[in-house]
């Protein structure tokens, strides 16, 4: 070689080592600030051999970045860095050959590849590795390539190889959940799935090196009434003779056997039912934090739910009562753990869990009474998730937290509790007054602790969805009565400093609809010379509304007389007086006033009310990320 070939030569190898060492920092402060902003502009704008070479490279304290990522599993901001990482490994390192790649390529992209998932799974716990690289959108062809990886790994040990292969043939048998009925077993996820298994039966059972047999223990759950709905007497495999059997039984094309209550159910949801014992027992037996994450998404999947498309056609019919035995099981999950632990993933699922629950609920509330699946709509059930709520508020100093957190489908907590107030006062003259009491009391305490001042509250969550078209449930007088009586603050501040009075005064076209719930907020305390940060009572709002009612007749808009006699209110003396000293900036903190003054003061102007470092911040900084 000439030297000038030699020199050029070298000249692109520093080019290439500054390239890969410039995407590796840039990688690692992307992550280190959980932008998934820069984390995507890094992806972009390096090649992909540059981006999977830097997932090897390590910082000072010797981790790699899916290591720094997979460690802040409590943070939601670092959960969607993991996530757009392993999308990129998804795309870019396929197990099939693309058109025009020759072998050599392809073998040095699987052992770059090996490499990533083995430095991965040698430093962060097997569970969380598998938590994210099974996810909602994964392939077959992917499952199948990492699960070559795992098997063929001369680093890992037995045992994570066998973790890992048992829940991605549990993940690869649910996916034929609905797809069974069209295609045969042999070329179906489920016969892979099955296979899977076998080799991880085989680790078990036969070792090599004369290491001693790693025999399967099943998970031994206190029975509950949801547990016995989901699972019934079903018994996990454990031997190799059981195993051949169930895949006979598969093979054979019966799609529906003899369950444990007599009735035929297909044979698919025996096999999820395998698959989550499958995964309910790794989770219980190598999983100390909390819930695992992929066996709340198992239950997720099991039929007949499908999320995405219940939440887009509706009710379940028969099947309501099992769905909410699953969404029961999996809040049950909580249990026993500090809920401070739980990572970002397994609270998305909770959240999702959450949602689908109360969405079955109201389905059911405008059923008739006597209708198929209206006896679900129990006290018992109803207590589930003010149950679940309470849980998590014991563990937290400041429970105010979590009307600040974004809950899944929901813009805030308050959405979402409001829901299932809906239920609680839609079926209240079917409950016992004990029930009554029941629920009352745990709602009264999620809402006392949970919501502080600028976040949207029941009340304010109630009132806004009162506004939505397309709503599945109306909000009535005795819904914000039942509200107001379990301790909202009708003078709580919202995001942009308004009350409830605010966002009703404004809405000049819905002035008749909700003049009953407007009175009752009123009545139980709300302040009509209230400002808001721009400095406008909700009087102001309220004239101006009314004023453009007259103004605009021809819309068929009307104004009952009752808001014109508010226009005209007098104020009394001490309000007059709390309102010069905000509007003026006269301190009154520090002892100036008695603390009950204090309030009063406060409570009559928003302007100077700002979210600062006073006010507690979003969940994920309250949890330390």
């Amino acid at each position: 070689m000439s030297s000038s070939l030699l020199s050029s030569s070298v000249a692109d190898g520093r080019a290439q080592d500054l390239t890969l060492l410039d995407c590796s920092r840039l990688l690692f402060e992307a992550l280190g600030e959980c932008s998934t902003d820069k984390l995507k502009l890094v992806i972009c704008t390096h090649s992909v051999d540059d981006v999977s070479h830097s997932l090897l490279q390590r910082n000072d304290d010797g981790e790699t970045p899916l290591v720094v990522a997979m460690k802040s599993k409590r943070s939601s901001l670092a959960l969607q860095c993991v996530e757009e990482l392993v999308d990129f490994l998804q795309r870019w390192h396929s197990p099939l050959l693309d058109d025009g790649e020759d072998q050599d390529s392809y073998d040095n992209n699987y052992t770059l590849f090996a490499k990533i998932i083995d430095e991965l799974s040698n430093s962060v716990p097997i569970l969380d590795v598998m938590d994210h690289l099974i996810n909602d959108h994964c392939s077959v062809a992917w499952l199948d390539l990492v699960a070559h990886v795992f098997s063929s790994s001369t680093t890992l040990t037995r045992e994570t190889k066998i973790i890992a292969l048992e829940l991605i043939g549990a993940y690869l048998i649910m996916d034929d959940t609905y797809l069974t009925y069209y295609r045969p077993f042999s070329v179906s996820a489920a016969k892979i799935g099955l296979q899977y298994w076998r080799r991880a039966m085989s680790f078990r059972l036969f070792p090599r090196d004369g290491e001693p047999p790693l025999p399967k223990r099943p998970h031994v759950a206190v029975a509950t009434e949801a547990s016995v709905a989901v699972f019934g007497s079903l018994v996990e495999v454990t031997t190799m003779q059981e195993l051949d059997v169930l895949r006979e039984e598969i093979q054979r094309g019966f799609y529906t056997l003899q369950h444990h209550d007599g009735q035929e159910r297909p044979l698919t949801m025996l096999l999820h039912g395998h698959a989550l014992l499958v995964a309910r027992r790794i989770g219980k037996q190598h999983y100390a934090d909390g819930p695992y994450a992929l066996y709340l998404r198992y239950l997720m999947g099991f039929p007949p739910i499908h999320y995405d498309w219940y939440l887009c056609y509706g009710d379940f019919d028969e099947d309501n009562h099992l769905v909410l035995s699953i969404c029961v099981l999996i809040l049950q999950q909580v249990n026993g753990y500090d809920p401070r632990n739980i990572s970002a993933l397994s609270f998305k699922m909770l959240s999702r869990t959450l949602r689908l629950m109360s969405s079955v609920l109201i389905s059911l509330v405008d059923t008739r009474p006597g209708t198929l699946g209206r006896e679900h709509l129990s006290c018992a059930n109803l207590l589930v998730p003010p149950q679940f709520f309470a849980t998590i508020l014991n563990y937290f100093e400041a429970p105010q937290c979590f009307s600040f957190k974004r809950w899944e489908g929901f813009e805030n907590f308050g959405e979402l509790v409001i829901r299932f107030l809906y239920v609680v006062d839609s079926i209240s003259p079917h409950l016992t007054d004990v029930e009554k009491q029941q629920l009352e009391e745990l709602y009264s305490t999620v809402i006392r602790c949970c919501f502080s001042e600028r976040s949207t509250t029941v009340l304010q969550a109630a009132i806004e969805h009162g506004d939505e078209y397309d709503s599945e449930y109306d909000v009535t007088i005795n819904l914000v009565t039942l509200v107001l009586k379990l301790g909202v603050d009708p003078n709580v501040i919202g995001p942009f400093g308004k009350t409830p009075l605010h966002y009703m005064a404004a809405q000049f076209h819905r002035l008749p609809e909700i003049l009953p719930i407007f009175q009752a907020v009123v009545d139980s305390g709300g302040h009509l010379d209230m400002a808001a940060f721009d400095g406008e009572t909700v009087i102001d709002i309220l004239k101006r509304s009314v004023q453009f009612i007259k103004d605009n007749s021809h819309l068929g808009y009307s104004a009952p007389p009752y808001y014109a006699s508010l226009l005209n209110t007098v104020f009394p003396l001490s309000c007059l007086c709390a309102r010069v000293i905000r509007e003026h900036g006269i301190p009154f903190d520090g002892g100036r006033l008695p603390l009950r003054l204090q309030e009063f003061v406060a409570r009559h102007s928003a302007a100077d009310v700002r979210i600062g470092d006073d006010v507690p911040l979003t969940y994920d900084h309250y949890m330390g990320h």
